[in-house]
């Protein structure tokens, strides 16, 4: 269930983002790439903190009472936070062009009917195994949970090539929250350019000798004698 949290938390944060009309940074000098490159970057920390508070109880336990795979099981919530790196990139942007609800449904795809075939020799080919095939080996168990027989040909798996592949959807998942646009806003589409967008909503701003201020609506500047055209 990595991928549906990582879209949740990324699809959230773009949905606050669109309903905040991103904080005002539309109409300001700010590098809208930027911007969505910073956004992702703090969902990828939201969801290492999310990993941590998880898998911190268990190591805390291993460590306290001497059982061992302590270690074994702090690599498996590494390889986990790593899984979820691409999902939250791509559910990001998947958001911005259909939607919260349309991705979480295709994160749950992403996750159990593609990951579903995890343990397939052809696993290499499924980007939804990837993340699976990274943590289920050192984890010793199945896609269902079962545990792994030593006859398994994950059981002896170097952990690398799952590896990189993760990673590699990793960074196509930021790439694509960062490159990807929003879909039209009816508002930001009727709204005028920058110059003009201040004047149309709040009036014409005022330099007087002392005060400034804004004019009435379309009475121009103030000056000396008042406001003037």
């Amino acid at each position: 269930m990595a991928a549906p949290v990582a879209a949740l938390f990324a699809g959230l944060a773009e949905h606050r983002e669109r309903d905040a009309r991103a904080g005002g940074t539309l109409w300001r000098p700010v590098s809208s790439t930027g911007t969505r490159a910073a956004r992702i970057t703090v969902v990828w920390l939201a969801l290492a903190v999310f990993v941590v508070l998880d898998f911190v109880v268990p190591v805390a336990a291993a460590l306290v009472f001497g059982l061992d795979g302590a270690a074994k099981v702090a690599l498996v919530g590494a390889f986990v936070w790593l899984g979820m790196l691409g999902p939250a990139g791509l559910a990001a942007a998947a958001t911005r062009r259909v939607g919260l609800l349309p991705t979480l449904v295709a994160a749950f795809v992403f996750t159990i009917e593609l990951g579903y075939f995890v343990e397939r020799s052809w696993w290499w080919l499924n980007p939804g195994a990837w993340p699976a095939r990274l943590a289920l080996p050192t984890m010793e168990m199945h896609f269902n949970l079962l545990p792994l027989e030593d006859t398994s040909p994950m059981a002896d798996e170097s952990p690398f090539p799952a590896l990189a592949l993760t990673l590699l959807l990793g960074a196509a998942g930021f790439a694509a929250a960062v490159l990807t646009r929003a879909a039209r806003d009816p508002f930001l589409d009727a709204a005028p350019p920058t110059k003009s967008l201040r004047p149309r909503l709040l009036g014409r701003p005022c330099r007087g000798p002392r005060t400034p201020g804004l004019c009435p609506r379309g009475r121009g500047l103030r000056g000396r004698g008042g406001c003037r055209r």
